[in-house]
């Protein structure tokens, strides 16, 4: 999945949903995810609060650096459910994706937004076909571990 469809306020992902016949692959994939993330957050949670109390801060992005550094030092792995992108690399995409993510409400996204001249979509999935979708274990990614320490941190004592 591109680097742009990551949603890092809430450590979601955007999935295409060009056929909704495969919105339970990705309502399970997400799902296995999830559990295993929820479980760090479980095991985790005080030793990420501390971290937070010891620096007198919480901002999500510095405690994640280290925390991330932290758990790769470990050698933690997440099974991580993998899509495969549907959508051609194009830098007005990007800069039209990031506007909607910063956007303060839909007038102002709608007036910044421009027209893409070609079709963002592969030209393989233009007439439907499933995008392939695996659940890999591999390292902990920074964007994860984020959602983590997110979780950790307004998680009540």
């Amino acid at each position: 999945m591109s680097k742009w469809t990551q949603l890092s306020k809430i450590s979601g992902q955007i999935f295409p949903l060009g056929d909704a016949n495969f919105l339970a692959t990705y309502i399970i994939g997400s799902v296995t995810e999830t559990i295993e993330r929820e479980a760090l957050v479980q095991a985790y949670s005080h030793e990420i609060r501390k971290e937070a109390e010891e620096n007198g801060a919480y901002d999500v992005s510095d405690i994640s650096t280290k925390v991330h550094s932290d758990f790769v030092a470990k050698g933690i792995q997440l099974n991580t459910f993998v899509v495969e992108d549907i959508y051609e690399s194009n830098d007005q995409g990007k800069q039209n994706a990031q506007i909607w993510f910063e956007s303060a409400n839909l007038a102002d996204a709608k007036a910044r937004i421009q027209e893409i001249d070609s079709n963002p979509i592969v030209e393989k999935y233009r007439n439907g076909g499933q995008q392939a979708t695996s659940l890999k274990q591999q390292p902990i990614s920074l964007a994860q571990v984020h959602g983590v320490v997110q979780k950790c941190l307004e998680k009540p004592l």
